[in-house]
Formats: C-alpha cells, sequence, structure tokens
C-alpha cells in the first residue's frame, strides 16, 4: 500500500516551491554586485556595454543659462537595430523628467528637448541616422527658432521651434551617459567626446570637425581618448562638471516602484510582457485556492486572501528588483501579477469537480 501523504502538507509543498520558482525567476541572475561595464583607452575612447551609466557626481547648474546651444557627440554605436529607446546622452533623470535627451531607437536618432509652453517638450527625430559601427559626428543645434541635426557636417534634418524658453530646466538633473539617470535604457558603443557650447555652431565651423574646447568657450567638453581612471574631467569654461564612472553599476537615482504608465503605446509595445506577468501567477492562485478552501474560508476570504498573498510576493520580489541593474521595480507588474493570483482563484472554481476528484484519489 503506497504511504500516505496528508493533502495539506502536499498543497504548502507545491506552494513553497512555486513561490520559490517564482522570486527566482523574478530575481535572476541575482546580480546585486553587477559590474559597470564601462571602459576607457586612447583608441576606443568610452567603451560602454551593458549595464553601462557615466554621470557627474554634481549637477551642471552652469547649463541652466543656455538660450541658445549646440551639442556635439563623437561617437559609434553597436546597435543595429534598438528596439527600444536607448540613452546615449542626457540631461536628466528619465523619459519624463528631463531638460534635453539624445538617444537612439532602431536606427534614428531622437533629440527630446524641454521648454516652457510645450507639454512633454519637443520631439526631434532623424530617421536612418546609425549605421553599426560606423564613427559619426553628431551636431545638434539651436539657434533660437530652429533645431538642425548635422551628421558629419552634412545637415540631416531641421525642425522649427520658435523662439524657446528654457526657463523651467531642473537644476538638479545630471548629466547621463549610455543609460537613463534611473539605471534603464541602456545603449551600446563607443564614445569619442561629448561637447556643449553656449552658442549655435554654424555648418561651416561644423564642417571643420573635431572642433577643440578652447576654440569656441565650450561649458561642457570631454574628450574620452584623453581620459583614464574612474573620473573624466570636464573642461570646458565655469564649474567643472567632472563625470564618474563607478567600478559597480549604481544608478544615479534608483526608482522604487515606478508609478503605472498612462500611454497606451506602453501597453501596446509589452503587451506579451504584460500576459506573461498574469500567467505566471495564476498556478499560484489556483494551488492557494484549493488550499485556503480546504480550510473552511468561504469564496470571498479565499479571494481576497489570495489577492493579499498575490500582492504580497509580488511587492517583495519588485522592491528587490530596484537593486538589480537587469531588473526595474514597476508597479504595473504588481498590477499584473496579483490580477493573475485572481484569475488563478477563478479557474479553480471552474475546475471544483475536478479538484474534488483529484483530492479523492489523494487520499489512497
Amino acid at each position: 500500500m503506497r504511504k500516505h501523504i496528508p493533502q495539506d502538507i502536499f498543497l504548502l509543498t507545491c506552494l513553497s516551491s512555486f513561490i520559490l520558482i517564482l522570486c527566482i525567476i523574478g530575481l535572476w541572475p541575482f546580480n546585486f554586485f553587477q559590474l559597470n561595464m564601462v571602459s576607457q583607452d586612447t583608441v576606443g575612447g568610452l567603451c560602454l556595454n551593458r549595464p553601462a551609466i557615466v554621470y557627474t557626481e554634481i549637477p551642471p547648474e552652469k547649463l541652466l543659462a543656455l538660450k541658445e546651444f549646440t551639442i556635439l557627440l563623437c561617437l559609434s554605436s553597436a546597435l543595429s537595430d534598438s528596439r527600444n529607446f536607448a540613452t546615449i546622452f542626457g540631461y536628466s533623470l528619465d523619459d519624463e523628467h528631463f531638460n534635453f535627451m539624445i538617444v537612439q531607437w532602431r536606427n534614428r536618432l531622437v533629440f527630446k528637448l524641454n521648454t516652457v509652453g510645450m507639454k512633454g517638450g519637443i520631439y526631434f527625430a532623424i530617421d536612418n541616422f546609425f549605421v553599426k559601427d560606423k564613427k559619426v559626428w553628431i551636431a545638434i543645434v539651436c539657434d533660437g527658432n530652429k533645431l538642425s541635426c548635422y551628421q558629419d557636417g552634412e545637415i540631416k534634418g531641421e525642425k522649427i521651434t520658435g523662439p524657446l524658453n528654457f526657463s523651467n530646466w531642473v537644476s538638479t538633473y545630471p548629466l547621463v551617459i549610455g543609460s537613463q539617470s534611473t539605471g534603464k535604457s541602456f545603449w551600446k558603443g563607443n564614445i569619442y567626446s561629448i561637447g556643449v557650447f553656449n552658442q549655435p555652431l554654424s555648418q561651416k565651423e561644423i564642417k571643420g570637425l573635431p572642433i577643440h574646447a578652447e576654440e569656441f568657450s565650450s561649458l561642457i567638453y570631454y574628450s574620452f581618448t584623453d581620459s583614464s581612471g574612474s573620473t573624466v574631467t570636464d573642461h570646458g569654461k565655469g564649474q567643472p562638471a567632472n563625470l564618474k564612472i563607478p567600478q559597480y553599476f549604481r544608478p544615479y537615482k534608483r526608482i522604487l516602484l515606478e508609478k503605472l504608465p498612462i500611454s497606451f503605446n506602453y501597453y501596446r509595445h509589452n503587451l506579451s510582457d504584460l500576459i506573461i506577468n498574469i500567467i505566471g501567477f495564476i498556478p499560484f492562485g489556483f494551488l492557494l485556492s484549493i488550499y485556503l478552501t480546504r480550510k473552511g474560508l468561504n469564496l470571498g476570504s479565499t479571494l481576497i486572501l489570495c489577492m493579499v498573498f498575490g500582492f504580497t510576493i509580488s511587492l517583495t520580489i519588485e522592491v528587490v528588483q530596484a537593486f538589480l541593474p537587469s531588473r526595474s521595480s514597476d508597479m504595473i507588474d504588481i498590477v499584473t501579477n496579483t490580477l493573475g493570483t485572481a484569475i488563478g482563484f477563478f479557474v479553480c472554481r471552474l475546475k471544483q469537480p475536478r479538484v474534488q476528484l483529484t483530492s479523492s484519489l489523494m487520499k489512497d
């Protein structure tokens, strides 16, 4: 005769095992001390892999006085087709909190600029800009009435803006390279130099690249082929905005439980991830419903407890994920995981006759 295993012990074992599996999947690869994948040399400049981040420890307040400007970058992208926005260089925290950002999306260059009177800022995009591993000089020029983008001295696009006012720029944002300040949106490639000038350079001047910091009195100037160590010196005028290269990946600002997205495009682009989050917690809700029902709880109490346990486990995972560079801590994951647990409860109710049959067989 087979040895009898009490149903409660069997169910608790299944639940414990499934919770362990959820935690392993949610926190893998447990890289709490992930190296910052940044290196520097005289040939490759600043080489960024994933995850990588470089930022100013002290916000560059000297940029707050800008009225017109030119941003110059010399770089080569290692991304052939970036499906998500990859942050190259920004004066920002994230997509919603920025003074300006330069990002790559697929082979497109995108410049986002915050200005008074424009909710969400100005969005300036140039298609077919990046070619994998091709070194390119980028110049983004604001002359007070329009934005212009140059590639190797040749104009690639213009956007008429009218007079711009940057008095709403936030003084506490850092300059950040390779990802967002929150540790998301990684870019991959090599950057050789970055300059920010408080004047609109002409096309003739841009064609004369490379431009040195002292030629036009830049506010910010980094030459990564001349730097070494964990600090990159700012050779621009005014209070230096030196860059720090952390040994370990440490975002400038960690985001704990990022708020729910309100953009429909977010849900459309991340539909598969949302569905996976829901499906992943359905078995947990199913097993927990069986266990709680066997303990004599009514349907309402069982549903509430299932959702509370699902919420608590998901919350724990998301809080820990805030300290993992390969993960992000999001409220949307808690919502979808809790929803999955609730669906597991309803699946259990639909399958109740089969569950009762399984319980009878287990008593044998």
